[in-house]
């Protein structure tokens, strides 16, 4: 089996990323169409969770080996407030509390794993 580069594990997680804000963002109005559908899985009670089970892991198996290779913080330092708020907002409760901390917390850690990329091709942009 072939192992996961770290850009590529860089490029799951920002499509992770934003996985998390398009359901954030469409889920009500998919919440309409439910009972027509057999989604349970979308619900925000178990798929912010389970989200956290593999963005988490995914985030630091990709930005320690990346630190150690490029020896730049930043994108560690962009990416432990975006997890924080991302867990603050799988257990605050729904509302629109949840979705302005979920969303926010996933936009600014796909910006930890666009900077990763950046630094570990070397390209440094302004």
């Amino acid at each position: 089996m072939k192992r996961l580069t770290r850009e590529l594990r860089d490029k799951i997680a920002v499509a992770l990323s934003m996985f998390c804000v398009l359901q954030c963002l469409f889920l009500p109005f998919i919440i309409s169409f439910l009972p027509l559908m057999d989604i349970w899985w979308l619900s925000d009670s178990f798929l912010h969770p389970f989200l956290l089970l593999v963005v988490v892991p995914l985030t630091v198996i990709t930005l320690y080996p990346s630190y150690k290779q490029h020896n730049n913080s930043q994108p560690i330092m962009i990416a432990i407030p975006a997890l924080i708020l991302l867990c603050i907002g799988a257990f605050i409760g729904h509302g629109l509390g949840e979705k302005l901390l979920t969303v926010a917390g996933a936009t600014v850690l796909a910006t930890a794993h666009i900077r990763n990329m950046m630094l570990t091709k070397k390209v440094f942009f302004v």
